[in-house]
């Protein structure tokens, strides 16, 4: 008497009636409760075998066992559950895929992946041509990743992601501030708690999430020449604030600090400290450079209010804190210094500056016109626009 299979296991047999082997698993049931049983054929049995392992391996896995019936809901689902969470991304990352996710389910979920075509995409996205430019390139991106894994298991032969074209839009405009308007800015903030925060945005172009984050011992004041340690940022998830590493890899990084930054640093840590004294005992002591009235994480609508109160008293209208990083970088460019060195300043990462990357992993700080924002802030080098 032969011993019954265990679940999961699968069978092979002969199918005389088709002249084919069989290879069968069971894979659980479907949404309406239906049993859901896998069947395969091959011509001979050694092939019938080697197709059951297929589906048993994909079952341990966690794919989805029957390829040819993956829809793009399934799709999303494993990459969200099983490989993005392997490529280590970050809180902010991982979020921003939901995001997409929630905008590509309601009209493709059902989809099979293998009948997904360009028009799929392209009308997806005309259905949300209320988005901004740079949100459509976000779903359209965030589907193409997850078309990639696809594609690179053999779900599919092409990723329509890429070949779809993502349609006009509205768009918000980039801008940057003018060597005045920063002048103007920076003088506004005089001995406000963030001025030292916005110094650091606009000459070293931090992300507002790793000014938020920084603390006073990633900062080296006291070296020649003074140096400034990108290793976390401040995130904010679902309602809660933490702190966890830089949006990539490559943002992880060391910058030289420029002497007019460098002095309003040492003068932000007096007065911090005198607000320490004076908040005590209930000063949670965190080491952030920039922090609430008890020393507690900025949350980044408040950073973004009273920093709209600042360019409102500068005289420059309403700006927002990322829009530092943005004028930080286009300012060092517009000053001479390379492009290179402003890419390694910002912490950009793609597959041109893989190089770059390892080289900042051996600890070389980035200078990147540290003295040259410098000039450009105090006016000598003649800049006035």
């Amino acid at each position: 008497m032969t011993s019954r299979r265990g679940r999961g296991e699968g069978s092979v047999h002969y199918d005389e009636s088709r002249d084919r082997w069989v290879a069968v698993l069971e894979a659980g049931f479907d949404g309406t409760g239906r049993r859901r049983r896998l069947k395969r054929t091959a011509a001979t049995k050694t092939e019938a075998r080697r197709l059951l392992r297929d589906l048993q391996r994909d079952a341990e896995d966690g794919l989805p066992a029957d390829r040819a019936s993956v829809t793009v809901g399934e799709l999303l689902d494993y990459f969200l559950a099983v490989v993005l969470p392997s490529r280590d991304p970050s809180p902010a990352t991982i979020d921003g895929h939901r995001w997409t996710t929630s905008k590509i389910l309601p009209a493709l979920e059902r989809v099979r992946v293998r009948d997904l075509t360009p028009e799929h995409v392209e009308k997806l996205l005309a259905a949300h041509g209320h988005l901004s430019k740079s949100s459509l390139n976000r779903i359209r991106t965030n589907l193409g990743a997850a078309l990639r894994e696809a594609e690179r298991r053999g779900w599919v032969l092409r990723n329509v992601a890429r070949l779809a074209v993502t349609p006009p839009s509205w768009s918000t405009e980039r801008r940057t501030l003018t060597p005045d308007q920063a002048r103007a800015l920076l003088h506004a903030a005089r001995g406000d708690p963030l001025e030292a925060a916005l110094w650091i945005g606009i000459t070293r172009g931090l992300r507002p999430g790793e000014i938020l984050g920084l603390r006073w011992s990633d900062l080296e004041l006291d070296t020649d020449p003074p140096l400034l340690h990108v290793r976390r940022t401040l995130t904010h998830h679902k309602g809660r604030l933490g702190f966890g590493p830089p949006k990539t890899p490559g943002s992880i990084r060391t910058l030289i600090v420029p002497h007019s930054t460098l002095e309003v640093l040492h003068r932000h840590h007096t007065a911090q400290s005198e607000q320490r004294l004076r908040a005590e005992p209930v000063w949670r002591d965190l080491d952030l450079v920039t922090c609430n009235e008890i020393g507690g994480p900025l949350d980044p609508a408040n950073f973004r209010r009273s920093f709209t109160r600042l360019g409102t008293l500068a005289g420059i209208g309403h700006w927002a804190p990322y829009e530092l990083r943005h004028s930080a970088v286009s300012l060092l460019c517009a000053s001479g210094v390379p492009i290179d060195q402003v890419a390694d300043l910002a912490g950009h990462t793609d597959l041109r500056m893989v190089s770059r990357v390892y080289r900042h992993s051996l600890g070389a700080p980035v200078d990147a016109g540290a003295g040259t924002i410098d000039r450009v802030l105090d006016g000598s080098d003649g800049t006035t626009t």
